[in-house]
């Protein structure tokens, strides 16, 4: 999965403020209701506080402060009611987004920008978005469909945290689903891959994300030199008809970096995220959510576990079970697949 560059310094506050209100309910509820009051008072508590308004990576405008900042707050609460707190992640930033300084006299005023001006500024984006989700959509099911029997690859690459030109795994496995009649298509798991490059074995993610790469459970891990693993995914991706990712639009800058560039492969590349968007649009036209894989795991009851992730292997394996759940086989179905 793709994580955020190094020299970004963002963070979302509505992020922040749900992801330690939660944890601190964790402790205690009074523990969360206290964190919670902190929050629902801060912009009355600190008046003329500077907010920097920007597009993440999501492409939508966002109240937003630096990770300067958010660590002043987290030392604040630490220290204030005696707990420990998560570190956050920082966020990436939309390429080319415009950023703008802005403070709130009172917190009827912050919220009604956050409620109004930052909705109106969205609406378009939102709707822009959906529609490229609603086309996105058409094209994956017209391939999944389709009465010729097709291969579909899934994929995942995993990168030191702190320098993305260094791969450390690449995994993937591949589905043959062929036509049956009236009733979905036939599924066959033709291969299931966990390379590990051996140059950089010494690199290991520990402050971002957790290092799993000997966690593979569908199978044995390779490692090879870079060179060879490349080799080897190359040749299988020529095989295939198709090539699936979740958020894949870093993991497919990553595989140029790699020498694998899918567009002169030929190879036109989905993306369960987006397949997700158009799903959620439907239900919430005026929303617009870019949901983790282990969120979907959850939300389409694929058996799974938390420690399984972060593997390249095992996101690409599960990558192709949340594919299969958006493409209409039951939790069941899906779930025999990983059991077997």
């Amino acid at each position: 999965m793709a994580h955020s560059s190094e020299s970004e310094v963002i963070v979302s506050w509505s992020s922040m403020r749900n992801n330690w209100i939660r944890s601190a309910f964790e402790i205690s509820d009074a523990t969360g209701k206290n964190v919670k009051t902190f929050f629902n008072r801060f912009v009355a508590s600190n008046p003329g506080y500077s907010f920097t308004i920007t597009q993440l990576y999501d492409e939508l405008y966002q109240i937003c402060i630096t990770t300067d900042q958010s660590l002043k707050i987290k030392h604040k609460l630490e220290e204030r009611f005696k707990i420990a707190l998560p570190n956050l992640r920082r966020q990436e930033l939309f390429p080319g987004a415009k950023k703008s300084n802005r403070s709130f006299r009172n917190t009827q005023e912050f919220r009604s920008f956050n409620e109004q001006s930052l909705a109106a500024l969205n609406k378009p984006i939102i709707k822009r978005k959906h529609e490229e989700a609603r086309q996105h959509d058409s094209k994956v099911r017209r391939a999944f469909n389709s009465q010729d029997p097709k291969y579909f690859l899934a994929f995942d690459i995993e990168v030191y945290e702190h320098d993305f030109s260094k791969a450390l795994e690449i995994g993937y496995v591949i589905v043959r689903v062929s036509p049956a009649g009236g009733n979905l298509p036939n599924l066959e798991v033709t291969s299931k891959k966990h390379l590990i490059i051996q140059e950089n074995l010494h690199f290991k993610n520990k402050d971002r994300v957790p290092d799993n790469r000997d966690g593979f459970r569908f199978g044995v891990s390779q490692t090879l030199p870079i060179a060879d693993a490349v080799k080897r995914f190359r040749e299988d991706i020529r095989g295939c008809d198709y090539i699936l990712g979740h958020s894949v639009k870093n993991d497919d800058s990553y595989l140029r970096d790699m020498g694998v560039d899918l567009s002169v492969l030929g190879k036109e590349i989905f993306d369960t995220q987006v397949l997700d968007v158009y799903k959620e649009s439907l239900k919430l036209s005026e929303k617009y959510f870019m949901r983790s894989l282990s969120h979907l795991l959850r939300e389409y009851k694929v058996n799974y576990q938390e420690r399984d992730l972060h593997n390249a292997g095992c996101d690409a394996f599960y990558t192709m079970m949340v594919f299969l759940r958006l493409m209409g086989y039951s939790a069941e179905q899906v779930n025999a697949v990983i059991a077997s």
